[in-house]
Parts: C-alpha cells; structure tokens; sequence
C-alpha cells in the first residue's frame, strides 16, 4: 500500500525502478480510496469501479484496488474486510504470474498493510517507515491504533528502514534489524535547476523577482500563517509548487497573494520551476510530526545549488549548516532577505552534498541490507516484490 505511483514521486518509486532495472519482477499495489473519495472522484461508477491492473514499467505492474468500505483507521473490522479484498485482487495476479507461497517478498510502507500479511505468504516482510504515523491523525483513540498495528508490523517484519535517526531508537526494542535509510534525490534530474542552458518555467513567466519558491506536498504541516506573512512581504512573488490536500484548499484560498500551481504531474518540469527562484523555502510548522520527518525537498533543493531558508526541522542539522535555519517567522523573512540580498553562495558545497544523498548512492546501501537478509545481492535481484 504504497503512494500512488502517478502521483508524488518518494523514495518507493525510485527503490521500485531500481529493483526492477536489476531484474527483479515488481507488483505495486497502492492505497484504496475512500469511498467517500470515490464518490467524491468518479460518483457511483468511482464507488463500483474494479480493480485496475497497468504495467507501467518494464517489470512494474500497478494493482489500484478497489474503493474500501470507511472506519479501517478506527476499527480493525473495516480494514480486515478492505485488506481481503486488495488480497483477493493480489492474489489473483500472483496465481496468473506462477508466484507460489514463500517463493516472493512484501515491501509495507503504512502499519495497515499488516491485514494484507493474513492471505499472502512471502518468504520475507520490509517494512519502509518514513513517518511517525501517530502524528497523522489526531485523537487518543485512533493514535493507539496506528501504534498497535505498526508495533505488530515490527514484530512480524525480517528487516525494516526508516528515513530519520530519530525514528530508529523507539522501535528497536521491537525490531533488532532496523537501519537508518535516509531519502534521497534524483540528483541528475534535479541538477539541471543550476544549469544556464535550462529554461525557466512558463508559470514563471509573470512572476515578477524576487522569487521566493515552495515545491512539495501541500498538507496540514504547512506554516500556513507564515506563508501568509512571506506573500505580504514579497505580494505575487511567492511561488507554492504542489498538489493541495483538499482539506488544506481553504487555507491557501485565504492566501491570494501567493501564487498556488497545485500538482506538476510531469516531475521533468521541476528543475525549469526551481531554476527560476531566487530562494527556497520549507515553511513547515515545528512539531513532533515534522522533526520525525527526512523532507525530500531537501536533497532536491540542496541539488539546484540556490539558497534554502526552512523552519526549524531536525531534519535541517543533516544540511550542514548549508542552510539558514529560522526559529521564528520574524527570522524566517530575515532569512529570506538576507539571502536575497547576499546572493547564491555554497552553491557547490549544496550540489556536493546532494550528490552523495543521491537515489543511486541510497539504494546502494539499502540493497546492501537486502542482500543480507537473502543470502546475496543475485537473491535480491531474483526474488519476485510485492511492494
């Protein structure tokens, strides 16, 4: 139950094209909507709409279940039945492909993929934490679900990563085999932002300068009350790049003078938007949900070689001091003016360090784990993946 493989690309996508490109035979099974989202997406076709099955890679096959029923992130009744119907739909494509019992490996990425393990047999459990998921829901009682759930995810788990130190220490007194598996960049991608030959986005076109950029998952751990502050600073020039939680849709709407882009599907225009700012920002808010985080836009950002100005995330302290950290929004638009004004400086100790957080160099690593927990990096390579 990974993020949807057209939509945000995170390190599950990345880690999937590079098993694959070794040889390994991938089936990449996303979240179910709602079914109030797919009523609210495609009516009552959306609610009855079958499984769909694309291959979208050489060796990628994408499984999108059908809608689930509500109240799985409340009561385990409702994802039992939700996980034996993606099962049912799993298990139909395993027997089509010849995957027999223990003969492949599951790769979780959320603690409700834990119901899909009682109908699937793998010969081996990854369990990929990017997150301290407690913090995405709100009251008591749902927190001590998603903390039960995920703790038996680790009991059952053969290896597990997470991508921030702090998330390590917790659940090692449940699980010995957990390594840290910070996230990365696409770093020949993201690079060309620095390159006088790339050509700044059309979007950018009316934007006067300064521009202040924001590129990334618009969401509840945005400082919203600071973007605010940074569009009556810089009035239009406050770009926001990324597609909005329809909950949060509201909240930019009361923020008309930053420029709002929603969703770029095509990634491959991200670096013509970058190179067209003059500062980049991470205005999120400081609290535990965050400093659990690892933030992708920091390696992209870090990449395009320009000035970074973010909140203060724990995340930031691995940036080595590359970055101007704020602590208040005061200082926070300080910040932003200061670089402005001091111009692109470290820009090649940024890329530098982009270059060693690269995808490439992070699933090398991880594969090394990998190939330890199989016998050899050719198992690896061999075994079928239901990610």
């Amino acid at each position: 139950m990974v993020p949807r493989w057209a939509g945000v690309w995170t390190r599950q996508q990345h880690f999937t094209l590079r098993l694959a490109a070794l040889g390994a035979k991938i089936l990449y099974v996303e979240p179910a909507d709602s079914w109030t989202g797919a009523l609210r997406e495609g009516g009552v076709r959306g609610l009855l709409r079958a499984p769909q099955i694309e291959e979208v890679a050489p060796g990628i096959t994408v499984l999108r279940p059908r809608a689930q029923p509500p109240g799985s992130m409340l009561s385990d009744l409702p994802a039992r039945v939700g996980a034996l119907q993606i099962a049912s739909a799993t298990k139909a494509i395993l027997r089509r492909w010849g995957w027999k019992d223990g003969s492949y490996l599951t790769w979780h990425r959320i603690p409700i993929s834990l119901f899909l393990l009682s109908h699937l047999t793998p010969s081996k459990v990854v369990y990929d934490i990017t997150d301290d998921y407690t913090h995405f829901v709100s009251d008591a009682r749902r927190k001590e679900v998603v903390k039960r759930r995920e703790q038996q995810l680790l009991r059952r788990a053969d290896l597990v990563f997470v991508t921030n130190p702090s998330l390590r220490e917790p659940r090692l007194p449940l699980n010995p085999n957990v390594h840290v598996s910070l996230n990365g960049v696409d770093y020949e991608l993201f690079a060309t932002a620095a390159d006088a030959r790339t050509p700044e986005h059309p979007l950018l076109a009316n934007v006067s300068r300064p521009r202040i950029g924001f590129v990334g998952f618009v969401s509840d751990w945005l400082d919203f009350e600071l973007v605010g502050k940074m569009a009556e600073r810089w009035p239009g020039r406050v770009v926001m790049v990324g597609p909005i939680k329809p909950s949060c849709v509201a909240a930019t709407q009361r923020i008309p003078k930053a420029v709002w882009t929603g969703f770029i599907k095509d990634r491959n225009e991200l670096p013509a938007l970058l190179r067209g700012f003059d500062v980049l920002t991470i205005p999120f808010q400081v609290n535990e949900l965050t400093d659990n985080m690892n933030p992708l836009k920091i390696w992209e950002y870090l990449a395009t070689g320009k000035p970074i100005v973010s909140t203060a995330l724990q995340s930031m302290q691995l940036c080595a001091g590359l970055g101007a950290v704020a602590k208040s929004s005061a200082e926070f638009l300080d910040e932003i003016d200061r670089n402005l004004r001091d111009g692109n400086s470290n820009a090649s100790a940024r890329m530098a360090l982009a270059r060693e957080h690269s995808w490439d160099n992070i699933f090398d690593e991880m594969m090394e784990k990998l190939a330890k927990l199989l016998g050899s990096r050719e198992a690896v390579c061999k075994s079928p993946s239901l990610d």
